[in-house]
């Protein structure tokens, strides 16, 4: 894994855990901007 989506998860809460996961299970490649989207629930 990434070290930016490790550095996110490790910081997540619950429910920003739970976007960034479920925007890693729709990538094909990953797209970090697009994760990074997903935690700050702004996706």
């Amino acid at each position: 894994m990434p070290e930016p989506v490790g550095t996110l998860l490790n910081t997540a809460d619950a429910a920003q855990a739970g976007r960034l996961m479920q925007a890693i299970q729709g990538l094909v490649k990953l797209d970090l901007a697009a994760l990074q989207r997903a935690f700050d629930g702004t996706a």
